[in-house]
């Protein structure tokens, strides 16, 4: 039974070829992205802050402990960090803290939560494909549930971009059909340019608030059943024909979204040897442990 991310599913959604090659044939870079690195750290950090608020009997946890707790061995002898993206997350989420503070008005009911269920097919019966997700954080606010995905980019997000974003929607659909009457979700962006000059809290960071009908989530849920059914369709045809999937070349994706398009490239002029020959001389490996 095949078990999709959202990271997959997007991931096909974007490029049948790309999703091939990261998923299908499990073609991974050895070194991550900054970006990924510093959006990893922020989260871990923000995950061991809200575990220390939800569990708090008495004094109140301090920042600087639960920073140093997440980050391990990134400090020297005289406290400061060995690594510059360490700087720039601590500058991050101590802007965050001072924002929001202790979130006297969440009651923390779940933290990275982990979910996994079957997605439904068009009659409405549940399919053999399931979706796995995580939820960064569940408060109770104002006697109601809500979903909060911290998100950290280089700038906050437009109205248009919150509408378009799926993840979010579809996470709420999964923990409302686990019995989790969400009512709704709270985007939550930490900025991470940092700009020459004072910046303004309010600049810095943003909470959003989203709320979608069932109807709406359920159409979302259907979609990515859809999706995920091709996917795998075309991973077995694939595998089958020894022909590749189609690309979808987009200037928009191809450019910052996507670790293969030089290799995508140089294969479309060249063939599917020269696709492979390519990232393996770059140094990408075919990693199947992992899930």
């Amino acid at each position: 039974m095949p078990i999709i991310s959202f990271s997959e599913l997007d991931t096909y959604r974007q490029c049948p070829f790309k999703h091939q090659l990261a998923y299908g044939e499990r073609w991974v870079s050895p070194v991550d992205a900054v970006a990924l690195d510093r959006g990893k750290r922020v989260h871990t950090i923000l995950e061991n802050w809200y575990e220390a608020l939800q569990t708090a009997d008495g004094p109140r946890p301090v920042l600087e402990d639960i920073v140093r707790a997440s980050e391990g061995t990134v400090f020297d002898q005289n406290g400061a960090y060995l690594d510059e993206i360490g700087e720039l997350v601590h500058w991050i989420v101590e802007g965050y803290v001072d924002r929001y503070a202790y979130d006297d008005q969440w009651k923390v009911i779940a933290v990275e939560h982990d979910f996994v269920l079957p997605l439904p097919k068009p009659d409405g019966k549940n399919s053999n494909i399931k979706i796995k997700g995580k939820i960064d954080l569940l408060v109770e606010w104002n006697g109601r549930l809500w979903l909060v995905d911290h998100k950290t980019a280089a700038r906050l997000p437009s109205d248009k971009e919150l509408d378009l974003d799926v993840q979010f929607g579809l996470y709420a659909w999964a923990m409302r059909q686990l019995g989790y009457p969400v009512h709704g979700m709270i985007y939550n962006t930490l900025r991470t340019q940092r700009n020459k000059g004072e910046m303004a809290l309010g600049d810095r960071f943003s909470r959003t608030l989203i709320a979608k009908s069932d109807a709406e989530l359920a159409q979302l849920a259907a979609d990515a059943y859809q999706d995920a059914y091709q996917a795998y369709a075309g991973l077995r045809k694939s595998k089958k024909t020894g022909i590749d999937l189609s690309r979808h070349f987009n200037t928009d994706t191809c450019r910052w979204r996507c670790p293969y398009t030089e290799a995508c490239l140089f294969g479309a002029k060249d063939g599917r040897g020269g696709t492979r020959g390519y990232l393996g001389e770059v140094g990408f490996v075919q990693n199947f442990t992992r899930h």
